[in-house]
């Protein structure tokens, strides 16, 4: 499926126009919790079908890890169902997006 590489393209391409990481984070639960806090929940069906689903998501749909002594105790990062997931056209519109989109018309003005 492509559409990851669209996604990787994309994030690659505003962290270059931003000079700016998109998603700062020391671990996957993390990142998925910071994308999940920017994008919107991840739609269950796909929660299902992810083959590391049942080590990153509660039943309930909340993104988890193991504490950091790797004891079967696990923390809470991010309530999955807090808002739904962005439409694309949504965010075209994002904060991050626009500021993208004027570094680069900014770098094209300058030649």
């Amino acid at each position: 499926d492509g559409r990851i590489d669209v996604w990787s393209l994309g994030a690659i391409l505003v962290e270059l126009l931003t000079q700016d990481v998109l998603f700062h984070s020391t671990s996957i639960p993390e990142m998925l919790a910071r994308i999940v806090e920017t994008c919107g929940a991840v739609p269950p069906a796909l929660v299902r079908r992810s083959r590391h689903a049942d080590t990153l998501f509660t039943r309930d749909g909340i993104i988890y890890a193991p504490t950091s002594e790797g004891d079967d105790v696990r923390h809470e990062l991010y309530a999955a169902r807090a808002k739904p997931f962005v439409r694309v056209s949504a965010a075209l519109h994002h904060t991050t997006v626009t500021a993208a989109r004027r570094a680069l018309r900014d770098c094209v003005a300058s030649g």
